[in-house]
């Protein structure tokens, strides 16, 4: 874990300094003056030499000449010989050495092992893979809906009808629906026999929930095109309604809520759907 932890550290600390001096690379010596040394080994600035910054990555630096600006060192050991001039030193996961004699302007020192930085950084990792997982998401649903709503642009009007006539009974419906399916599973899950038919009902009512995701995708686009002039094909209003459905459920908090609103009513406008084909072909 503080391998792993310390990886991460890293990881940040390179992004930062990615995003902190982005100049060309150079090799690590120079005869007298440098405008800057970004470097991923061991670092000598010599007695003598003149440097504007320094950046080094997973290495030791020894400082004998001046730097006037920054010198940031990422992983790796700071020694300042007691003929260095430096402006501002910082270092993050090693440690700092200063001689007597040695002038530096500020010293920032971080010890990425500590406990507050652990769960920083780890806090930090967490939410930005929950970030990625709910983009990932987002990302495969809106294409999820397109795709259905194209494959199904001859059949779809029926359970889109059901969404315009009513949302509040459609909406009702598949809460009712998610508690049925809910506790049939439960109860088949008890018993052996009954835990691949649990898997079947909930494979269909995921099923059922993306379909109808993809039917309140395309409403949602009819909504917000009902001013347009012009006539869209199906996977452009659905793209258009996907599009803005996943920005208001990655509002923290309340996207949640909005993300289930949007689901019960899709699965209740699937569930009508799926009944009324049940009668018609009942009658037949």
């Amino acid at each position: 874990m503080k391998k792993f932890l310390h990886r991460v550290g890293i990881f940040w600390a390179a992004c930062f300094v990615v995003a902190l001096s982005l100049m060309p690379s150079s090799t690590a010596y120079a005869a007298t003056y440098r405008e800057a040394i970004v470097s991923q080994q061991t670092t000598t600035v010599q007695r003598g030499q003149f440097v504007e910054d320094v950046v080094v990555l997973g290495h030791d630096v020894t400082v004998s000449g001046d730097v006037s600006e920054i010198l940031v060192v990422i992983d790796g050991n700071i020694h300042l010989t007691s003929t260095s001039r430096s402006g501002i030193v910082v270092d993050l996961g090693g440690s700092i050495r200063q001689d007597p004699g040695a002038h530096v302007n500020a010293v920032y020192h971080v010890s990425l092992m500590t406990p507050f930085w652990n769960g920083a950084l780890f806090g930090g990792t967490f939410v930005l893979l929950l970030w990625a997982a709910m983009l990932a998401l987002s990302i495969g649903l809106v294409i999820l809906s397109v795709l259905i709503c194209f494959a199904l642009r001859h059949q779809i009007h029926a359970p889109l009808h059901s969404i315009e006539q009513s949302v509040r009974r459609v909406g009702v419906t598949g809460v009712l629906t998610s508690v049925v399916v809910l506790a049939i599973s439960t109860l088949l899950a008890v018993t052996v026999l009954g835990l691949p038919l649990t898997g079947l009902f909930i494979i269909l009512y995921a099923v059922a929930g993306v379909i109808g995701f993809s039917i309140v995708s395309l409403w949602i686009g009819k909504l917000a095109m009902r001013n347009s002039p012009m006539e869209r094909p199906v996977w452009v209003l659905s793209l258009i309604g996907s599009g803005l459905m996943m920005a208001v459920t990655n509002i923290p908090f309340i996207g949640i809520l909005l993300f289930a609103i949007f689901w019960f009513v899709g699965v209740g406008a699937v569930t009508s759907w799926s009944f009324n084909v049940w009668k018609a072909r009942r009658k037949v």
